[in-house]
């Protein structure tokens, strides 16, 4: 992380972690916004499903390049920790994709802070999973018992996509 394709004007690197119950802000981040309007896209979901590699995927098929940008993996441990970000540019708009932990996996005591900061934070949310059930929904439980108390508050709830794998 903390890479840069200069040739494309990609930024990536890691915007927030956990560090026991606090969420801690990563200030090299606010040098890189430039007072944009940004479209922000957060990729959620179950640990271990492979939003980081359809992450990187989506990038390779804007730029029409192979892009590798975020760590993926094949062990049963996280990839990403906390939230990692990747700035870039395409046909004149800036977008920030926000690769998040897995949620519902190992512990699981930060799910509903994350779950509850990339709704805050984002335009869009992308819920990344290999099929949708019961789970699914008491996954994003959090997120529907507290839009309840944003109705009036925010400038617009994002809109939230189901991705289902399709193998």
């Amino acid at each position: 992380m903390g890479s840069t394709l200069s040739h494309q004007s990609i930024y990536s690197g890691e915007l927030f972690q956990f560090n026991d119950d606090k969420i801690e802000f990563k200030k090299d981040y606010i040098d890189k916004l430039d007072n944009e309007n940004i479209k922000i896209i957060s990729m959620i979901g179950p640990g271990r499903m492979g939003k980081s590699s359809y992450i990187n995927g989506l990038l390779t098929y804007v730029y029409q390049e192979n892009i590798q940008i975020l760590k993926v993996g094949n062990t049963a441990d996280h990839c990403t920790y906390g939230i990692d970000y990747i700035k870039f540019k395409k046909d004149g708009e800036t977008f920030l994709l926000l690769d998040c932990q897995g949620i519902a996996h190992h512990s699981s005591k930060h799910d509903a802070k994350l779950l509850l900061l990339t709704y805050l934070l984002s335009d869009i949310v992308i819920y990344h999973d290999n099929f949708m059930n019961n789970s699914t929904l008491k996954n994003l439980e959090p997120v529907c018992a507290f839009s309840n108390y944003l109705k009036d508050t925010i400038k617009s709830p994002p809109s939230l996509i189901f991705r289902v794998k399709d193998y």
